[in-house]
């Protein structure tokens, strides 16, 4: 089902509640004559068909849940209930510890931090709270405030089980010469790899200073459709992106969300079209939350990690 941002982009700007407008009219008048009837009906379907697309977008936008609100779902449902012990939100990730010990990491958006001084408002700090309340900053339009509660998502979620592949996603994802690749967020280390393994690698990046051969991030709706694997940033989630970027990558082979704030909960994405999921599992979290206290990102997570892949 396609949101309103992927129909809108489909439709066109000139898209509108009353029907889409069509690009370009005039091409389709210059070709009249004994092919005018011809063109008129092709005309007719395509405004006809356009007016399904954007209706069905308003209906998922109006009845189903975003991929957030699954996760938060799914999470209460099967997981045990905790109390969470420690937060740490430092300049590069956000890390949560429950009192199992366990720990979760999310990607911290400083950009898209309020003004204000403060990140919790109303008493709503998170330690001691319970894991079913913090669960709820999952779709939060304050980025910090989602980037708690997906590293309480990941607390809950990312321990070692069956099925796990540790290592690099490098060595489990299917990527060949004859294939394009999009890259939603920029994975410097992934880039020169691939680049040897594959016919085209696009990056699409928010922050253009992160290298000088990236795309701007809107671009990927428009370029994923035309890929065969795509490659997307879990963070996607704390920016509610990733509901239109899976839509877009609806074609493709393979479907990779990576990073450390990947949720490596299958039953949320295998239904989404998702075929890899690449993140982390923690096994030091004092040291974790040191790290992320101190500023430190994957660069210092080190052995206090592990990174592992489940294939869908």
């Amino acid at each position: 089902m396609l949101s309103s941002a992927a129909a809108s982009y489909l439709l066109g700007a000139n898209s509108s509640a009353a029907g889409p407008v069509l690009a370009s009219p005039p091409a389709c008048r210059e070709e009249k004559g004994s092919n005018g009837p011809v063109r008129k009906v092709v005309l007719l379907q395509v405004v006809v068909l356009s007016k399904c697309f954007l209706q069905l977008a308003q209906a998922s936008n109006d009845g189903g849940p975003m991929i957030a609100e699954e996760l938060r779902n799914y999470l209460v449902s099967t997981a045990t209930e905790q109390r969470v012990a420690d937060v740490r939100i430092g300049p590069g990730y956000t890390a949560a510890m429950l009192e199992d010990g366990n720990v979760g990491v999310a990607y911290t958006f400083r950009e898209k931090a309020a003004a204000d001084s403060s990140v919790f408002t109303g008493g709503r700090f998170p330690v001691g709270r319970t894991t079913t309340e913090i669960l709820g900053y999952l779709g939060s339009d304050e980025a910090l405030e989602c980037s708690v509660g997906l590293a309480v998502a990941n607390a809950l979620a990312n321990r070692r089980s069956a099925g796990q592949h540790e290592g690099d996603v490098l060595h489990v994802i299917s990527v060949g010469f004859l294939d394009r690749v999009g890259m939603v967020g920029y994975f410097g280390p992934l880039v020169a790899p691939l680049e040897k393994r594959v016919r085209e690698l696009v990056i699409f990046e928010r922050n253009a200073a992160r290298s000088e051969r990236v795309l701007p991030a809107a671009e990927a709706l428009a370029e994923l459709p035309r890929c065969e694997v795509a490659i997307i940033t879990s963070t996607a989630l704390i920016l509610g992106d990733l509901d239109p970027l899976l839509e877009a990558a609806a074609g493709c082979r393979e479907i990779a969300l990576v990073g450390a704030s990947t949720p490596l909960v299958p039953a949320v994405f295998a239904p989404l079209g998702v075929t890899l999921l690449s993140g982390i599992t923690v096994t030091d979290g004092p040291g974790i939350l040191q790290v992320v206290s101190e500023g430190g990102g994957m660069g210092f997570f080190g052995e206090r990690i592990r990174k592992v892949n489940i294939r869908l």
